[in-house]
């Protein structure tokens, strides 16, 4: 889930994945309102209010409960924060006396960690955290 660099002659389920959502190209990624996303090969139609980033988290966690009863691997991709900083909304950052691009960059990252957060709680709830390898990802210093 999230962007896949191939375009669409690299097709994730052409890879060896088995369940794809996402965007095809990673131009069409710095856009978080897309006009369309792909669920495999299906293009689906958005209407350009839909924050992609809610999309990708939605669309994990529904993965995740669907596959329960059975070895699993998620690779989700976010796309925040990275080229336009677009955001629905610049959160406890709103009333900071920041540079705008400042507050939506900083809002993208907590928007991503609560998201984060709310994946390995369910996999908490869910029962299956302690049967579950997450990998951490560390910044290019």
């Amino acid at each position: 889930m999230g962007a896949w660099r191939a375009g669409t002659a690299g097709i994730p389920s052409k890879h060896g994945f088995d369940y794809f959502y996402g965007y095809l190209c990673q131009r069409q990624a710095h856009d978080y309102y897309p006009q369309y996303l792909w669920k495999n090969e299906e293009k689906v139609k958005l209407d350009g209010k839909e924050y992609s980033h809610d999309l990708f988290t939605k669309e994990a966690l529904q993965f995740i409960e669907s596959h329960l009863k059975e070895p699993f691997f998620l690779y989700l991709a976010y796309t925040i924060p990275h080229a336009n900083l677009q955001v629905p909304d610049l959160g406890l950052y709103k009333d900071k006396d920041w540079p705008i691009n400042k507050k939506r960059y900083a809002a993208m990252i907590s928007r991503m960690d609560n998201d984060i957060g709310t994946i390995l709680q369910t996999l908490k709830e869910l029962g299956i955290a302690n049967n579950t390898c997450a990998l951490e990802c560390t910044p290019f210093s």
